[in-house]
């Protein structure tokens, strides 16, 4: 890699170019295995829900192969969170002041995994278990007559958007050291 101070605009784009087609081959590659162990994640997905009171249902002919395609992006651009990180610093490495190295770069993408990974954990175990008590009181406080039943998409989706806006929220204190340090 230049220096920033020798690069032309048009080698910046060959850079970033460089830098997304290895993030995108890491989540197609993860994509891929996550599609290929679908069934294993939906049961560990659908865990949570454990109620007899709450019926997943699959109410079109895709439905199970859109959700396994969406179970596989998800894990594929989870899985790779990592790359995308250390392909992200190596390309604005230029733009810091005091200049990173390696070390610190390896450091950044392991404490954004961890932080990551917390954020999985915490909408896993305490948001969704809060959310669907929530939500099943709400339902089933309307009329007693109501049966609660999810399509396995709407389900999913929404569990999968928890898990990613908890562990997004949890990447702040990352994003907030790298914008101090670009200043």
């Amino acid at each position: 890699m230049n220096s920033s101070n020798d690069m032309t605009f048009m080698n910046h784009l060959l850079e970033l170019r460089s830098r997304l087609i290895y993030v995108l081959f890491s989540v197609f590659i993860f994509s891929f295995a996550g599609y290929y162990y679908s069934n294993e994640i939906i049961n560990i997905l659908l865990a949570p829900i454990n109620d007899p009171a709450i019926n997943i249902q699959a109410l079109k002919i895709t439905s199970i192969f859109m959700t396994k395609i969406m179970i596989g992006l998800f894990l594929g651009i989870s899985l790779s969170f990592p790359v995308l990180v250390y392909n992200l610093l190596l390309f604005i490495l230029p733009a810091f002041e005091n200049k990173l190295n390696l070390k610190k770069i390896s450091i950044i993408v392991f404490l954004s995994l961890l932080l990551f990974l917390i954020g999985l954990l915490f909408g896993y175990k305490v948001i969704i278990p809060f959310s669907l008590s929530f939500f099943k009181s709400i339902s089933l406080g309307v009329l007693n007559n109501i049966s609660l039943n999810y399509t396995i998409e709407n389900y999913l989706t929404y569990f999968l958007w928890i898990l990613l806006i908890s562990s997004t929220i949890y990447q702040l204190p990352i994003i907030i050291f790298i914008l101090v340090r670009i200043k």
